[in-house]
């Protein structure tokens, strides 16, 4: 079964997800091999053998593009998996059974189940394998003269102790890997974890092209609470704003601690206008929560892509956006965008405020930045500022509290 802790579950996800990755160009000579196996055995049991391997292998390239579509990929492979055992042990049982030349094909998956699911799904997998030998394993006309079953006992005894030292190697591999891809404090994934998720996002976008949303999430300030409250209130203010992020977003979103104060979360199948409400959302979530005890709040940086951009242009970007927020006075949310196209409102104004024609602010002197190309404003009293492609989505109290700065009334703004 799967981790009951949030980030346990998203790590086993991501593992599942990385292993039939990695095993799937590997299909291809696996499939040579064992077609020439089928193809030297056509005289003695004909050509229906080879439809299976090809119907199988039909089926992982469907089942893959369907996989990375999904919300919870994991058991599109797991089901991939086992459909793959029951098609050998269908052609085992009628090509001879525990007598087959084929037999020994089902020990292949002692190794490949652990490899793939570790944890996940593992008594499930072993009591799929075992019934697989044992049912392919019948077709042995020496079942009914009692000799056969030796041969399904043996197969299933090598195939089970394979499992078990095969698990144990690869439950120090996974140790050494989360030791060396979580970070410590936040237990988050690190740095070199998110790198390579940007890559394998990539190398899935080459085989099915998606849309994919990158938040970066920067803390306010925080040297300041470094200095003020101590390194260990700090920590717990990291810790604090990991849990945040944790609870935040979906189970198929990953968060990550890419660095001091900055995290990042990918945001598969998610478009920029639904990942900036979700920002949005975290933002004022942050700022009301008090993690650590202490005032403080986010920027938020966000890139999306089609499948068209590069992961290391869309951190860029993110970061640029990120950067951008920073400038625009923090504790906003910002969205780049290809093109200047701008955000779906996300704060809206009381009934009251509604006039004919909205609301002007003074934007130069509300965040001090000179390179103003354009200024979107709706109705209902929401507000996207756009800069270089970017848009800043500002929440009415945000505006209030500028304007209280620079000892301004909010109705002297209005044309």
């Amino acid at each position: 079964m799967m981790s009951s802790n949030p980030a346990g579950r998203r790590a086993e996800r991501d593992r599942v997800v990385e292993m039939s990755l990695r095993l799937f160009p590997r299909l291809g000579p696996a499939y040579a091999l064992i077609g020439a196996l089928l193809l030297a055995s056509v005289p003695t049991f004909g050509w229906w053998m080879i439809s299976l391997v090809i119907i199988d292998g039909a089926k992982a390239v469907a089942n893959q593009a369907v996989a990375l579509r999904s919300k919870e990929p994991e058991w599109f492979f797991a089901f991939d998996q086992y459909t793959s055992m029951a098609l050998i042990a269908y052609g085992i049982y009628h090509s001879g059974g525990a007598a087959s030349p084929f037999f020994p094909l089902l020990g292949l998956y002692a190794a490949l189940m652990p490899a793939i699911f570790g944890r996940f799904l593992f008594k499930t997998s072993m009591t799929i394998l075992s019934l697989c030998i044992v049912l392919a394993g019948l077709g042995d006309p020496a079942i009914a003269a009692g000799t056969g079953w030796l041969r399904i006992g043996g197969l299933l005894a090598l195939a089970l102790s394979a499992v078990i030292c095969v698990s144990a190697l690869f439950d120090s591999d996974t140790q050494h890997r989360r030791a060396s891809r979580i970070d410590g404090l936040t237990g988050l994934p690190n740095r070199r974890s998110f790198n390579e998720k940007m890559r394998r996002l990539s190398e899935q976008n080459d085989v099915v092209p998606s849309a994919t949303s990158l938040v970066v999430v920067d803390i306010d300030f925080f040297k300041r609470v470094n200095d003020e409250f101590g390194h260990d209130r700090g920590d717990e203010v990291l810790v604090a704003v990991a849990r945040e992020l944790d609870a935040a977003f979906r189970a198929t979103d990953l968060a990550y601690r890419v660095g001091g104060e900055e995290f990042a979360v990918i945001l598969p199948a998610v478009d920029s206008s639904r990942a900036a409400a979700m920002a949005q959302s975290l933002c004022e979530r942050i700022r009301t929560a008090r993690p650590g005890d202490i005032d403080l709040t986010a920027s938020f940086g966000i890139a999306s892509t089609d499948g068209s951009v590069t992961p290391s242009d869309l951190y860029r970007q993110a970061d640029q956006a990120l950067f951008e927020a920073k400038r625009a006075g923090r504790d906003c949310v910002m969205v780049a965008h290809p093109t200047h196209v701008p955000l779906t409102p996300i704060v809206q104004a009381e009934e009251a405020d509604i006039e004919t024609s909205p609301p002007r602010w003074d934007l130069e002197r509300l965040t001090g930045v000179e390179d103003v190309v354009g200024v979107e404003e709706s109705f209902d009293g929401s507000l996207g500022r756009q800069r270089n492609g970017i848009d800043l989505v500002v929440d009415e109290g945000a505006l209030e509290r500028a304007n209280t700065v620079l000892g301004r009334d909010r109705s002297s703004e209005r044309k």
